[in-house]
């Protein structure tokens, strides 16, 4: 799988001869992180002209800016927050010592213990 990028700038990642070189018109999937939602946006949409076909999945910094990388062509648009907090599931669930439920789960878990019954 290529990596493609250029320290902060994304420049490379939004040439049209880089994207064609990675493979970009031919990949099922293009992932796009970058250190701001900006740059984000800048390259999502030259990847999408360079892929059309293919689902990109971008991680987002910032809530707010989800709507802007969705209409520059991103399919799935992913708070960092959320990947941090899913790795950390993975990473105890996978030795062993925790077990992932389900947000609704853990509200009902923290409402207990604030008040000491189901609902407070």
């Amino acid at each position: 799988m290529p990596v493609i990028g250029h320290g902060r700038t994304g420049a490379a990642a939004t040439d049209a001869a880089v994207l064609r070189r990675a493979g970009v018109s031919q990949a099922r999937c293009v992932v796009v992180t970058c250190m701001d939602d900006a740059t984000t946006a800048m390259v999502v949409t030259p990847v999408r002209r360079a892929g059309p076909q293919a689902r990109i999945v971008v991680a987002v910094r910032q809530p707010q800016h989800v709507s802007a990388l969705r209409q520059a062509g991103a399919d799935l648009v992913v708070p960092t927050e959320r990947i941090g907090a899913h790795l950390a599931a993975m990473t105890l669930t996978g030795l062993g010592t925790a077990q992932v439920m389900p947000v609704g789960r853990v509200r009902t878990i923290r409402r207990r213990t604030a008040c000491g019954k189901a609902t407070c």
